[in-house]
């Protein structure tokens, strides 16, 4: 049964070798042949590798400006005229390539979603009270003085808890320990 598998698997890794050797041969003759004009982008090794993105030349500013005059007033009246639509506009729903001036991004968005303040108005335009990410102050944690740790000493010796210390202070209970033990407590 081993020589079996053994024998099968050497099989098709030599199968595989092939494969690969007849595609790299066949991918060479089409990058050194001079003939063709247009490599085709999406298996073109030298665009896959470097990262790049190719520009669509068939959507700029201002193609579809009067097909786009009505939703593009909406858009005016709530991001004054900073929020430009690139895509021709179809419907509400529809999701389209819109392009902002002032941060100079494009980014695709529904036109119900940028023209309603409470579900997904332009980066540029969140305000902490309508964004889903509020950003929360966090409070600084007070630094433990030396007279603090004397102060922990001084109601260790009352009587005092470590716990109710350690909820006074505002630190953990070891935090306590550790204060209370270098302290010679």
């Amino acid at each position: 049964m081993a020589k079996r598998n053994k024998a099968s698997k050497k099989r098709q890794k030599k199968q595989l070798m092939k494969r690969v050797a007849k595609t790299a041969a066949g991918m060479a003759a089409i990058v050194e042949s001079e003939e063709t004009p247009f490599i085709k982008t999406w298996l073109n090794p030298v665009i896959i590798d470097s990262g790049r993105t190719l520009p669509r030349m068939d959507l700029y500013l201002g193609k579809y400006s009067e097909a786009n005059t009505e939703y593009q007033k909406e858009l005016d009246a709530v991001y004054a005229g900073t929020v430009v639509v690139i895509e021709r506009f179809l419907n509400h729903k529809s999701t389209l390539l819109h392009h902002c001036t002032e941060c100079s991004a494009n980014f695709y968005s529904r036109p119900e979603w940028l023209l309603n303040e409470k579900k997904q108005p332009h980066v540029c335009y969140t305000s902490l009270k309508h964004s889903h990410n509020k950003v929360v102050a966090t409070p600084k944690k007070k630094r433990l003085t030396e007279a603090d740790t004397m102060e922990m000493v001084a109601l260790a010796e009352q009587g005092m808890t470590k716990t109710m210390i350690a909820k006074i202070y505002g630190v953990t209970r070891q935090t306590v320990i550790n204060r209370l033990s270098k302290a010679g407590f």
